[in-house]
């Protein structure tokens, strides 16, 4: 039921439901927009998708926020996820440069050089 699936959602995590649980989408995306809390996502499993006016009130409520389909059960797909590992290194160069390109983007840099610069002290300790 919605109550109990809004506590179990955490920061950043990903929400994997039937693409036929209008009612968690929608929840999800209104708990994100409230930012209680701020969710990744949602993956729809078992390839199917809410009504066009619950995905139209769906962007409404967190434009940008993805909302993609799988053809895939839940729990596989959800085993699959924990799987992955998203490491950056050099021999993964596209996800370095879209974690990059992401960072870049929505992180103000000047602020954040600004927060982090300190100044130098003359004095060495021994």
């Amino acid at each position: 039921m919605l109550p109990n699936f809004l506590h179990a959602l955490t920061p950043g995590c990903l929400v994997v439901t039937p693409g036929d649980r209008a009612d968690l989408v929608v929840g999800a995306l209104a708990a994100h927009s409230a930012g209680t809390p701020p969710i990744a996502g949602v993956l729809l499993t078992l390839n199917e998708r809410p009504g066009e006016e619950v995905l139209t009130l769906a962007a409404r409520l967190a434009p940008g926020t993805p909302v993609i389909s799988v053809p895939g059960n839940s729990f596989p797909t959800a085993a699959e996820l924990f799987a992955l590992e998203g490491k950056l290194n050099a021999a993964t160069p596209r996800k370095a440069e879209t974690a990059l390109g992401l960072f870049e983007r929505h992180v103000d840099t000047a602020d954040l050089l600004k927060r982090v610069s300190v100044a130098r002290s003359g004095r060495v300790t021994r």
